[in-house]
């Protein structure tokens, strides 16, 4: 597809968007680019896409020249030796990530992953993902829908160092930890993925629009995994009229959970 039609699509879906919405973004057009000709004769994007309510979104995907772990433990170590970015500098430990033990030896794979920022204070100092005040409201909303890191949950996050003062991660960061994410996404191939906060969203789907507009809606990873997001439990700690919402959203995943 030429840029020109791809910028008149972009165009089209946004403003078929904002008579949804009913009001008009003020984001920039994303630069487009002609698809590469292979030769074959058939042509090939950079990024696989996803539509949601009309517009349509650039996802990641993982370079065919980066490494493919065989086992969870093989990726691990990696990950705990990782020097990709500056957030190794200040960190006391490497947050992995953490599931039903059963998962570590492969034996059984959960079947829901959820995915988080970054590790904050606690996190840090422990080692482990969401042990904080979030990580116990997350647990009580994982446990409202029949949900434990225990039993059937894996708990990760989209970088695995904490950001200085516990600020959103940087752009660079996101992507030095990108591949180690798609790695974990690979080896678990869970059933369901669900997304904490824009943080997360946005670095799984390239999208502009934040939490507030597309929580509670389904996304596909690589057009396969069924992802839904919702607040940051974080975020339902400072405002409390999130978190109607953020109920509404977790029965909605355990709905689809339960349809899979």
């Amino acid at each position: 597809m030429k840029k020109c039609e791809k910028e008149s699509l972009y165009s089209l879906f946004r403003t078929a968007v904002e008579c949804i919405e009913g009001f008009r973004y003020s984001t920039a057009m994303p630069t487009f680019y002609d698809d590469v000709p292979l030769s074959n004769g058939t042509s090939v994007k950079e990024t696989p896409s996803i539509e949601v309510g009309g517009s349509t979104f650039e996802q990641t995907t993982t370079s065919s020249d980066k490494k493919l772990y065989k086992s969870f433990e093989e990726l691990k170590k990696d990950v705990l030796e990782c020097k990709l970015c500056p957030l190794c500098k200040a960190r006391k430990t490497v947050v992995f990530g953490e599931g039903p033990f059963e998962t570590v030896g492969a034996l059984e794979k959960p079947p829901v992953l959820v995915i988080g920022e970054g590790p904050g204070y606690d996190e840090d100092v422990q080692g482990r993902p969401f042990v904080g005040a979030s990580g116990k409201l997350l647990d009580k909303m994982l446990k409202s829908i029949g949900l434990s890191r225990t039993e059937n949950c894996f708990i990760t996050n989209i970088v695995k160092c904490r950001p200085p003062e516990n600020r959103n991660p940087a752009k660079d960061e996101i992507i030095a930890c990108s591949h180690f994410l798609e790695e974990q996404i690979r080896l678990l191939s869970p059933k369901i993925i669900l997304l904490l906060g824009t943080v997360a969203l946005k670095s799984i789907f390239n999208t502009t629009l934040g939490i507030s507009h597309l929580h509670g809606k389904v996304f596909y990873y690589h057009d396969e995994i069924p992802t839904i997001a919702t607040y940051h439990p974080s975020a339902l700690l400072r405002t409390e009229s999130l978190k109607r919402p953020a109920w509404e959203d977790l029965k909605f995943f355990q709905s689809k959970l339960k349809g899979l």
